[in-house]
This record gives C-alpha cells, sequence and structure tokens, in this order.
C-alpha cells in the first residue's frame, strides 16, 4: 500500500484533526505548496502567501487550535527535517525526504501518498471511525511514476490513481 483516495460527503469541520488524531506530528514539517479554505481561521497570515505560513503555523492552524478550517484545495507535504520540496511527479515524492503527501480537492476528495503503510493505515482507521457521511476509501498498492501530486491537473496528466 503506497497510498489511498478517501472520499466523502458534506463537509468535515477539521478534516486534519478527523486524519491526524492520536499521531504524533511534532517531529514533522507541513510544507503548504497550495491552500485554499474556508471556516474560522487563528491565522493574522493570508492563506494566499505561503511564504509567511510556516511548518508551526500550518500544524497549529490545522491541528493544534480548535480552529474549524474547511480546506477546499490543498497540497500539503509532510517531511521528516525542514527540507523545502519541489514536488510535481509521484517520482520526486518517492526521491525526496517527503513522508507524507496531501492533497484535497474540492474539499471531500483527499490523495495521499505515503512512505509508511502503519502511518497510512491509520490515517484510514481515524477516516473509517470518524462521523463523516458516505465514506469512501480507494487504497493503491502502485502509483505511476509519472502521476502528478497537485490539486490541479490537466486533463492530460496522470493522477495517483491512472494504472495504465
Amino acid at each position: 500500500m503506497v497510498g489511498v483516495i478517501l472520499k466523502f460527503d458534506n463537509w468535515s469541520k477539521n478534516i486534519f484533526k478527523v486524519l491526524f488524531k492520536d499521531i504524533d506530528i511534532s517531529l514533522w514539517d507541513f510544507n503548504i505548496k497550495y491552500w485554499e479554505s474556508y471556516g474560522k481561521s487563528t491565522m493574522i497570515n493570508d492563506y494566499n502567501n505561503l511564504d509567511c505560513i510556516d511548518s508551526e503555523i500550518a500544524k497549529k492552524e490545522l491541528i493544534y487550535d480548535n480552529s474549524e478550517v474547511y480546506p477546499e484545495f490543498l497540497e500539503l507535504f509532510i517531511i521528516k527535517g525542514n527540507e523545502k520540496n519541489n514536488i510535481k511527479y509521484y517520482v520526486d515524492f518517492i526521491k525526496s525526504n517527503c513522508l507524507l503527501s496531501l492533497v484535497i480537492i474540492d474539499h471531500r476528495n483527499i490523495e495521499i501518498c505515503c512512505k509508511d503503510e502503519q502511518l497510512l493505515k491509520k490515517i484510514i482507521n481515524n477516516f473509517m471511525e470518524s462521523n463523516l457521511e458516505n465514506k469512501r476509501v480507494n487504497v493503491l498498492e502502485n502509483i505511476r511514476l509519472d502521476a502528478v501530486i497537485s490539486a490541479f491537473r490537466s486533463k492530460k496528466e496522470i493522477n495517483i490513481y491512472d494504472i495504465n
């Protein structure tokens, strides 16, 4: 298992609190490549200025605070260490020190690539135990190396769930 597609109906007050429940994120850096969100934010920084949103601010907003954050579109890369990355394709993810990529598309479709199968199983379990409506899980055993990891792809680009 190298990835998963999670889908649900309606909204979650904070999908990150659901997915990362009882997971220690303290040693990881959150690198946000894109963020478009709704809800009550505790941040004084603008989502449109990602240079001002470092890892600790992102973790505070998404996990630690009692924010009601509704990410409509988001590209998050969780890294061991503080290396910035420029991941576009799955092959870039494999070669990087990125542990997990999480892409939210239209607030209720979540694409996750992960190098730690136990972590991925815990996230799936948290999702399934949640009170979200009409939950669907599509486990990915393989991902094409040329698959694009992004909330925005052209119709010609390969998705992480495309097999051929």
